[in-house]
């Protein structure tokens, strides 16, 4: 990869969201949604410690490549469009064989309308027609039957299950992987 994406992290609309490029200023709007326990029952992560802890994650993010450049990280504040609320965060990481990692937090007064399926079908439309990602993968804790629906209605299929892959807050707890191909549609 170059040393620049050839293509910025810019926001995107959906129907209800805007899913805006994280920059450092987001740290304010987006720390207390972050700081609900209930985000990190499934995930290796916890509540960022202080908004200034935040802000320095998302000024390395805001950077769009990974140091050492074989990465491009696409990172995107949900905000609903009627309301200006914060509602979660969105994260790609678009990889040299045209793969991308996906990850979504819905801060939890969010669960159960739709939202994070509504803005990960718009990350992934971005991913095949920005980046011409032809597959993305998540994890999941095997536990976390919300994140396995979503996965499941955005047509992904689990493609293997590994135990005792991670800790999660000191105990050892499974992973399970999914993919999702994309066509990349070509005009003749």
């Amino acid at each position: 990869m170059e040393k620049r994406p050839k293509r910025g992290n810019h926001s995107l609309r959906t129907t209800r969201l805007t899913l805006e490029a994280i920059e450092p200023g987001h740290a304010s709007v987006l720390f207390e949604g972050l700081r609900d326990h209930a985000l990190y029952q499934f995930i290796d992560d916890g509540p960022p410690e202080s908004v200034e802890s935040l802000r320095k994650r998302y000024e390395r993010w805001a950077q769009r490549l990974s140091p050492d450049g074989q990465e491009i990280w696409l990172n995107w504040a949900l905000k609903l469009s009627e309301s200006d609320d914060y509602v979660g965060v969105i994260q790609a990481t678009v990889r040299k064989d045209r793969s991308a990692a996906i990850a979504y937090i819905l801060f939890s007064n969010y669960w159960g309308h739709g939202y994070a399926q509504e803005a990960v079908t718009e990350m992934i439309r971005e991913l095949r027609e920005q980046y011409a990602v032809t597959r993305c993968i998540a994890t999941v804790d095997p536990r976390n039957d919300r994140s396995i629906r979503l996965l499941h209605n955005l047509g992904f299929e689990q493609t293997g299950i590994y135990r005792n892959a991670t800790t999660i807050r000191g105990t050892l707890a499974d992973e399970t992987h999914y993919s999702r191909l994309l066509v990349i549609e070509t005009l003749e």
